[in-house]
């Protein structure tokens, strides 16, 4: 569904995600539009090699529909991590579909779910993104991104935070690099736009001086119309100062939660120690309690029964032993297991300060 405002269409009958990463206009037609970011286009392979992905695979889109009306593809590529710590590239497998309300000319809606292979937890979770391109004039159309994290299992919120806050620095880089380009194609199209624009002019102007028509139609100067367009879509400062602030306070929680994550860690090796040292305690105990027996049993060696009755009471005591020492092994692994539920709580209440801490920020 769909209406117009003010001549341009704005997409309703559905949601968009919780995160904009991108809603501009763009002196580039819907339909071309659709056709650079969509397809095995010249435009979108010079994009990926700007952004250092090689090895596209880029299949056309299904000509039957799917039962429910949308039309689905899947695209392969190997991308190039920034990150400092961990792979340096990973290959991406990208499910996209395109919604049966999409209309040549007017909007197309788009989403997008991408899978890296070689990231952390790549098992529990995806990026998904929406796109809807909206007609904005008859050489014009607006884009507007969303993005969402999606999980397909329960993770830890700090392992949660850590994985959004990458997400959001990596898509926050791919779309501020993809509306550069997109700019620069739009200056390109403005400026043939304007060229063909005044050859025509010129030859009509040329016609009427022959015919001796003494009006003529005052040309528009290119430059002038090529300014005043390019100025329409150039993205705002405060645009761009708001991606700049967006970075910077990402970098910012990254390393805050670097510092958390290595505290965290320095508790654990404090915890294995505490843990090992009270093992070690237990063991000395047990050697305190069993080795005097068996040093009473070696010195009383050459003490043999000598009868089958004394050999009976020899048996008895043996039992007895064995039972109090089954005993005292009882007692010692109860006092370990105590300790190691006491080590699981305090790591319980370290992670439940944790999360209070960050939702308190």
């Amino acid at each position: 569904m769909f209406f117009f405002i003010s001549g341009e269409i704005i997409c309703t009958g559905h949601e968009h995600f919780s995160k904009t990463y991108m809603n501009e206009v763009f002196s580039i037609p819907v339909d071309k539009m659709f056709e650079y970011l969509f397809t095995d286009s010249p435009f979108f392979r010079h994009f990926a090699e700007v952004r250092k992905t090689y090895e596209l695979v880029l299949p056309p889109w299904q000509e039957e529909p799917d039962a429910d009306g949308n039309r689905q593809r899947t695209i392969t590529y190997t991308l190039t991590l920034g990150a400092s710590l961990g792979p340096k590239n990973s290959t991406a497998t990208e499910n996209q579909v395109c919604y049966k309300q999409s209309q040549p000319g007017m909007l197309y809606v788009i989403d997008t779910s991408t899978t890296m292979a070689s990231v952390p937890y790549t098992e529990s979770f995806y990026v998904e993104h929406r796109y809807c391109i909206t007609r904005a004039s008859y050489t014009k159309c607006r884009l507007k991104v969303t993005s969402d994290v999606r999980y397909r299992k329960t993770l830890w919120g700090i392992v949660k935070n850590i994985i959004e806050k990458n997400a959001a620095h990596g898509c926050s880089e791919y779309f501020h690099s993809l509306a550069c380009e997109l700019q620069a194609e739009s200056e390109k199209l403005e400026q043939n736009h304007s060229g063909s624009h005044s050859v025509t002019k010129k030859k009509v102007r040329k016609r009427r001086r022959q015919i001796g028509s003494t009006s003529e139609t005052p040309v528009q100067r290119p430059g002038t119309d090529s300014k005043s367009k390019a100025k329409s879509v150039t993205p705002s400062s405060p645009t761009k100062s708001q991606l700049s602030k967006d970075e910077k306070i990402i970098k910012l929680n990254a390393d805050t939660m670097i510092r958390i994550v290595c505290f965290v860690l320095v508790l654990l090796v404090m915890f294995n120690a505490v843990l090992f040292y009270k093992l070690w305690s237990l063991e000395s105990y047990a050697n305190t309690i069993y080795l005097p027996y068996l040093k009473n049993g070696l010195q009383n060696k050459d003490n043999y029964p000598q009868n089958q009755e004394e050999w009976a009471e020899l048996l008895k005591q043996q039992q007895v032993l064995h039972e109090s020492e089954l005993e005292r092994w009882r007692e010692i692994l109860s006092a370990a297991v105590i300790l190691v539920d006491q080590v699981k709580l305090s790591l319980s209440q370290l992670q439940e300060t944790l999360q209070h801490r960050h939702q308190s920020r």
